[in-house]
């Protein structure tokens, strides 16, 4: 949808939306995920 783009061609809400889930919660689980891979990449 563009999330990641630039200039972001979706926001968190739309995303939220187009999923079924709240904002907070793809806002949560977007968090969780990119310290997973953050982590990850650091080899925390």
């Amino acid at each position: 949808m563009g999330y990641f783009d630039h200039p972001r061609g979706a926001n968190g809400a739309s995303v939220a939306a187009e999923l079924g889930i709240s904002p907070a919660t793809f806002h949560e689980h977007l968090a969780a995920a990119q310290r997973k891979l953050l982590d990850s990449a650091l080899d925390v």
